[in-house]
């Protein structure tokens, strides 16, 4: 989890991407704590100054993709996630 906070913060979504590739070799399931963080990873992405408009259209792309797999697994939205959503398209407009 520390490292989906520090990519978090810096919006390094390569990173997180590898982390993902780590979870899924090691067989961690994934939680809200997880997504959550993926999607707080793509927020600070979509900060990060002059970042090219179809980067930041994939990145809110990829946050709808992970929140339909969050509940195909049966794993409810709470406040954190959804404030994390909120953070992306604030940062992205």
């Amino acid at each position: 989890m520390g490292v989906l906070k520090a990519t978090s913060h810096i919006g390094d979504v390569k990173t997180a991407g590898d982390m993902i590739g780590y979870i899924k070799n090691y067989q961690i399931p994934m939680s809200e704590f997880i997504y959550n963080g993926l999607i707080k990873t793509y927020a600070g992405a979509c900060r990060i100054k002059d970042v090219a408009e179809e980067h930041l259209d994939l990145y809110i792309d990829d946050i709808w993709r992970l929140v339909e797999n969050m509940n195909s697994k049966g794993i409810e939205m709470n406040i954190h996630i959804l404030n994390s959503i909120v953070l992306a398209y604030c940062n992205a407009a």
